[in-house]
């Protein structure tokens, strides 16, 4: 009876423990189940617009900017070096197309060199026809001072140089004059030292248009240094993005795989990819097998409940018949005693 009594508590304390089992399969189904959503939702997020690719399309395209602002740097530093005529000599003409400033101030530049070229001509012009009359002048002067000399000596009226015949010597060296020939020579003069001052303008023109040309190819020069700095600013950020996401993409996977390690072993089966499907066939497999074993605990203890009763019974039929064989027993020996 007592072994009876002790199987039924060992059947009732399995259906407790199967109960609570029962419990934590349906509180932690739920719990996974809300976790893989959350990481699902996450993913998802995570590669929504292949944001990846977005990013690495982004880092490249930048880059390749860097690299076109780089080539442009190089060719502008290249050109703060030395005369800006020289580098222009220094390019093939592909080159003089690549960029709209090299062709731009290339035409500055030459537009300069031309009025400082023809203003070198018109001085060098204005400078021989002066010299070339000074020395004109100064023949004649020399000839017709000798001719007056001459005249003056012999007391002639007659031109040693023409041979022509004047009234009296008075009237021939009184056509000996230089004052036409000195002020064209003055004339010469003065548009020498206007020619002059026409090339210094120029020189000065020119050697200012050069220092702009060199200040606008600095001052884009440091523009390109500093579209560089941003490029490379933005790089770095796509790429510290780039791996941020990669890091809470592994993140996610290595979540998930450890959910999957905590559901293959508390259901003690592989569920094979992790999804909300896969834990609620897990769970529900899990589930049947304890109401399995609730309803068997349930019939074992029916069946020991039927084992109590009846050995209850036989106890109570034993009890009526020892109380029968004692009331009959008792009788016989009344019977007995009242013979004697």
């Amino acid at each position: 009876m007592q072994k009876v009594s002790n199987h039924i508590e060992d059947f009732k304390k399995s259906i407790e423990n199967c109960s609570r089992k029962k419990n934590s399969v349906l509180i932690k189904c739920e719990e996974w189940k809300k976790q893989i959503k959350a990481l699902d939702i996450q993913e998802k997020s995570l590669f929504k617009e292949d944001t990846l690719n977005s990013l690495k399309e982004k880092k490249e395209k930048v880059d390749e900017q860097r690299q076109i602002y780089e080539k442009e740097l190089f060719y502008l530093n290249k050109a703060s070096v030395g005369e800006y005529e020289k580098f222009i000599e220094s390019l093939t003409s592909d080159e003089l197309l690549l960029y709209h400033w090299i062709k731009e101030w290339d035409e500055n530049e030459k537009k300069l060199k031309g009025v400082l070229n023809a203003s070198r001509l018109k001085e060098r012009d204005a400078k021989y026809r002066y010299e070339t009359m000074r020395e004109n002048v100064n023949s004649l002067d020399n000839l017709l001072t000798l001719a007056k000399k001459e005249i003056q000596k012999n007391d002639t009226c007659i031109c040693p140089v023409c041979k022509s015949k004047f009234g009296d010597q008075k009237e021939l060296l009184g056509k000996i004059d230089m004052s036409v020939q000195r002020d064209t020579l003055l004339m010469l003069k003065t548009q020498w030292d206007s020619a002059i001052e026409i090339l210094k303008k120029a020189e000065d023109d020119y050697r200012m248009g050069c220092e702009d040309i060199k200040t606008s190819i600095n001052t884009k020069a440091y523009t390109i240094e500093q579209l560089i700095v941003s490029c490379e600013q933005e790089s770095i950020r796509y790429k510290k993005e780039w791996n941020e996401k990669q890091e809470l993409i592994q993140e996610v996977k290595e979540k998930k795989e450890r959910l999957k390690q905590a559901v293959n072993q508390d259901m003690e089966i592989d569920i094979g990819r992790l999804s909300v499907e896969s834990v609620e066939n897990a769970c529900e497999k899990s589930l049947s097998i304890i109401d399995q074993m609730l309803i068997e605990n349930e019939n074992n203890i029916k069946e020991q409940q039927k084992k109590q009763e009846s050995f209850l019974k036989k106890i109570k039929q034993n009890e009526i018949l020892a109380d029968e064989f004692r009331n009959n027993y008792t009788k016989y020996f009344r019977k007995r005693n009242r013979g004697f």
